[in-house]
């Protein structure tokens, strides 16, 4: 329900405040909880989710004209989930600033009366959140995003192109196995997104130097391995993720690979303890 949402987002939970950002896609549906039909003829397209005392009810699509959140409106949300310094809220940060940016000539009239004027400065500052979001921590869809074509600094065809896109995709094959997600991919989708497949098509000077600069940025950046641990979620099968701190969390994060891994850029992580929880009953699984 937008309204819960947005009230939740009012009270200051980062987590309400980012989801809102979702809403930077102009077009985007939302929905409400209408039991009584207050809200008038509405649209139910068999969508489910929460109602305002935690139930799991059918919600209603909610016409353009009384969505409660706007594109304007979304971006402040969004801005006040990333100043809460959660990586996946500076990531949401980004992705609302590029859909703006993506989407600025094609706006529904409620948006198009009162659009959100881009300065020269809109897309450093969009970056400027994306790299937050890596450093604060190395977000798996993040590292993802910076070896796109269409995120890439610089772009395709300029010297440093290569460099760019080795270093990331280096990054990104050892946060994935680190936090497990490598396993997700089947052998050809990791390979389109580690540096497998960069093998043979860069020259030896490119892959020497982006190396380089992977070392600078893991000595550089020391804690992102631990704010990882404390802030990832773990999926075990749909619809069931682990938190920090529940039992089997903790087994989920390879931190013996991750230290190998890490010795060839002289880096080296001291390991959490593992926490002590109690193993749950039948009853309470």
């Amino acid at each position: 329900d937008i309204y819960a949402l947005l009230d939740l987002a009012k009270q200051g939970y980062a987590e309400a405040q980012a989801t809102l950002g979702e809403f930077c896609y102009g077009r985007r549906d939302q929905y409400v909880y209408d039991p009584e039909g207050k809200y008038g003829e509405l649209v139910f397209d068999g969508v489910e989710g929460y109602g305002p005392d935690g139930e799991y009810v059918a919600l209603k699509r909610l016409p353009d004209d009384k969505k409660p959140v706007s594109m304007r409106d979304a971006l402040y949300w969004a801005q006040r989930g990333a100043a809460s310094g959660n990586a996946v809220a500076q990531f949401g940060l980004a992705l609302c600033m590029y859909n703006i940016y993506l989407f600025r000539d094609k706006l529904p009239p409620s948006e198009a009366k009162h659009p959100i004027k881009l300065d020269a400065f809109w897309y450093d500052k969009l970056y400027y959140w994306l790299d937050q979001s890596l450093q604060s921590g190395l977000l798996n869809y993040a590292v993802e995003q910076r070896t796109n074509a269409k995120w890439m600094y610089p772009k395709p065809g300029s010297p440093r192109y290569d460099v760019e896109y080795y270093k990331w995709s280096r990054l990104w094959e050892i946060q994935a196995r680190f936090r497990g997600i490598g396993k997700q991919y089947d052998d050809y989708s990791y390979k389109l997104r580690s540096t497998q497949w960069l093998e043979g098509r860069l020259n030896d000077e490119a892959v020497a130097q982006a190396e380089k600069e992977v070392g600078q940025w893991l000595r550089g950046h020391p804690d992102v391995w631990r704010n990882i641990y404390d802030h990832s979620y773990i999926e075990r099968k749909p619809k069931v993720k682990l938190c920090p701190g529940e039992p089997g969390h903790h087994e989920e994060f390879d931190f013996t690979w991750l230290n190998k891994e890490l010795a060839q850029y002289d880096v080296q992580i001291t390991p959490p303890e593992k926490p002590l929880t109690e193993t749950p009953t039948q009853k309470e699984q």
